[in-house]
């Protein structure tokens, strides 16, 4: 299921669930972002994580998930867990409470990645559906998705509601 998107703020949605663009001036990440309407209560919710494609190019968003739905600053310091889609050097890295964490690789417009947590109540960050790194911090109920968008007309789409990991056979 698509995320809908809740305290919007310096982008839209253009009443498309899963969406999100930036539509403030400028390139600052305090200034424009947005977090689900929905959270994660609990290690074998419904819902497991969020997935989404970054698409467009030469711009920078991170998404992930977060226990603080409260905070509406949409900084990238803020958000728990999260993948930085940095488009301009086409490579994505995973950061946790503003922390840089891992580089998880280059990828081509489009690609998802995913957060989500595995079944020992563990968060995963996946490219591809491929596994790249597993966090070493426990998790915090509830967990909202979270987006903060980097840069003006910086997209990103396809933002869904992971209901279980799948990763490919060995």
């Amino acid at each position: 299921a698509l995320v809908e998107f809740a305290g919007v703020v310096g982008a839209t949605t253009d009443d498309k669930l899963g969406y999100l663009r930036r539509t403030k001036g400028g390139s600052n990440w305090k200034q424009a972002g947005a977090y689900s309407a929905r959270a994660i209560t609990k290690v074998d919710d419904e819902v497991r994580g969020v997935s989404a494609d970054c698409a467009t190019n030469n711009k920078r968003v991170m998404f992930g998930l977060t226990n603080n739905a409260a905070d509406k600053d949409h900084d990238f310091n803020s958000i728990d867990f999260a993948i930085y889609c940095d488009q301009q050097h086409t490579r994505a890295i995973v950061y946790e409470r503003g922390q840089k964490k891992a580089v998880i690789g280059s990828f081509a417009s489009g690609e998802t990645f995913q957060v989500a947590l595995n079944d020992e109540g563990a968060v995963e960050y996946y490219k591809d559906g491929e596994l790249a790194y597993t966090s070493a911090n426990a998790p915090a109920f509830p967990m909202y998705v979270d987006v903060a968008l980097h840069t003006n007309g910086v997209v990103l789409e396809n933002v869904r509601w992971v209901k279980s990991v799948v990763s490919s056979p060995e």
